[in-house]
């Protein structure tokens, strides 16, 4: 086992235990939206962007590690570009907008997971944190859905019919899954496959008790996020983790102070042009549009450079 897998398996147990630990605190103290909002963005800032941080890496070097400036450049015009389009397509056509949101977040997290399950276990494991609450929290969901998408009423009830019915067909083949997965570990006293299979219990029991928005913040931060920031650390430096640690904080910190900088400055000005269009009693949902509107531009760029141009198995090479 290799360094990378070493603290592969420490964080899914780590996750794990955080995630069952946090399930009852959460439900009983965070239960008005404001705090569950600012729970999302600080985990957001603080576990979420960095995963991203390292994304132009990919493509500022040739093959023999030289830097190619006009390449880092016209990257960071296309991921830019990316951004913007994805804010205006939010506030011209929220609709669409969502479901495309849903849908790449459904592909990139299930890409994602966890290379240890097996194949349609991390499909599941990654379009539940998004499918999941659809139906185990429809209302909530259809609300936040509101929020997003402003009344598109005939929209959203079309929306919602569909998802909730996908959530409930994802839901039940999870606990399938699982259901197997403990009885085939206990049955070949399988310490590894009963530790994935908790894990997912774990996470199944967050989406089950708590609201939607606590839910997938542990998953995208927690779980998504610091597993990826895992891989970089190890690319950077495979054999020393530690070392490879510091590189990463150093690489990460500038793009993601930057990205604090530039989401804080459009979100005060989109949340007070917001109250000034809609009025007071709106704002809040006004804010919440702001900050799911900029994780998306954020995190909607990510999710092509992993899908279409990151080479995994070349990673120590692409970012030493």
């Amino acid at each position: 086992m290799n360094k990378l897998e070493d603290w592969n398996v420490v964080h899914r147990r780590v996750a794990a235990m955080a995630t069952g630990l946090s399930i009852l605190p959460m439900f009983f103290l965070i239960k008005d939206l404001q705090w569950q909002v600012l729970f999302f963005v600080l985990n957001v800032a603080f576990f979420g962007i960095c995963h991203g941080a390292l994304d132009h890496l990919r493509f500022h070097t040739d093959k023999t590690g030289q830097l190619i400036l006009w390449r880092l450049l016209l990257f960071g015009l296309l991921y830019l570009g990316l951004a913007a389009l994805v804010i205006f397509t939010w506030l011209h056509d929220p609709g669409p907008m969502l479901v495309s949101f849903l849908s790449v977040s459904c592909l990139h997290f299930a890409m994602d997971e966890d290379t240890d399950l097996p194949a349609v276990a991390r499909l599941l494991w990654g379009v539940l944190p998004v499918l999941g609450p659809c139906f185990l929290h429809a209302k909530e969901v259809g609300q936040m859905f509101t929020f997003l998408t402003g009344s598109q009423v005939e929209f959203l009830m079309q929306l919602n019919v569909v998802l909730q019915f996908v959530g409930f067909v994802v839901v039940g083949l999870t606990v399938v899954s699982l259901s197997i997965g403990i009885v085939n570990a206990i049955n070949q006293k399988s310490t590894k496959g009963l530790s994935m299979s908790i894990s997912g219990l774990s996470l199944i029991l967050c989406y089950i008790v708590l609201p939607p928005l606590l839910s997938f913040s542990i998953y995208f931060c927690w779980w998504h996020s610091l597993r990826q920031c895992l891989k970089l650390i190890a690319g950077l430096d495979a054999p020393d983790f530690q070392h490879g640690l510091i590189k990463f904080i150093k690489i990460a910190l500038p793009l993601t102070l930057g990205s604090w900088s530039i989401a804080l400055l459009i979100y005060f000005l989109y949340a007070k042009l917001g109250c000034a269009m809609v009025g007071g009693e709106q704002l809040f949902a006004s804010q919440i549009r702001t900050v799911f509107y900029l994780l998306s531009a954020l995190t909607v760029p990510h999710m092509f450079v992993e899908m279409f141009f990151s080479e995994r198995q070349n990673l120590t090479q692409d970012l030493a």
